[in-house]
């Protein structure tokens, strides 16, 4: 199968394809999901505003692979042994934090759908 992803608008989402993605680590052969228009534009503005700022004062976490330019925060598990990929993640996970600098511990869960998915797994239960 080729690479292929989900995407779906915020009103048709399938939390059930979402479930299979974090329990079965794919869902029909895929391992990503695209919710387009999920998140209020000054909520990305932001987690923008929060990973520059980021990106400005400890730079990026993934050093230039000469292929694409990339800025990254967190951990990657590109050139990295097991055990390096561990000790990045732990690392930086400060930073990743960092992002949802400014924002409600609700709107966090919303970002990643929390509710929905605590009760889709509950009913399964």
């Amino acid at each position: 199968m080729s690479f292929a992803y989900y995407e779906d608008s915020v009103g048709g989402v399938d939390l059930e394809k979402i479930a299979r993605i974090i329990t079965d680590g794919h869902s029909e052969g895929r391992v990503l999901y695209i919710i387009r228009n999920a998140v209020e534009q000054t909520l990305c503005e932001k987690i923008r505003q929060n990973f520059y700022a980021i990106m400005q004062t400890k730079g990026n976490h993934r050093p230039d692979d000469e292929f694409v330019k990339i800025e990254q925060i967190g951990s990657s598990q590109f050139h990295k042994t097991g055990q390096e990929y561990m000790r990045a993640t732990q690392s930086s996970g400060e930073d990743v934090l960092s992002l949802y600098d400014g924002l409600s511990d609700l709107q966090v869960r919303n970002l990643y759908l929390d509710c929905e998915l605590e009760a889709l797994f509950r009913s399964r239960s």
